[in-house]
């Protein structure tokens, strides 16, 4: 149970210390392997691999809920403004998911 709690903890301060820059920089990194034909799933998988601390909870948070059968975009729900995850839902069901992540990214 204190194990517990001081996960819980540890995952809300890393949420808190996931900069703007960092959203961007994550934002434009995942567009940029959509845009370059990685399928999302393995670009998440690349992108868990590659990065560590928030980054890396970030895209194992988008791929639990990709396994889910739920939309990417509730993984990213707590990382990012409302509005940009919003953004983000939209361009998945619209087929133009690289698209809403360049804006989501410009948006910051």
């Amino acid at each position: 149970m204190i194990q517990s709690y001081w996960q819980k903890l540890e995952t809300h301060l890393e949420k808190l210390s996931f900069s703007i820059k960092s959203q961007q920089a994550f934002l434009e990194d995942l567009a940029a392997l959509v845009e370059d034909g990685v399928p999302l799933k393995q670009a998440l998988e690349i992108y868990s691999k590659l990065n560590e601390g928030a980054e890396k909870h970030l895209a194992e948070a988008m791929l639990t809920q990709l396994a889910a059968g739920k939309p990417v975009a509730e993984g990213m729900v707590n990382w990012f403004p409302p509005v940009l995850v919003e953004v983000i839902r939209a361009g998945e069901e619209g087929g133009v998911l690289e698209n809403a992540l360049r804006s989501a990214s410009k948006a910051l």
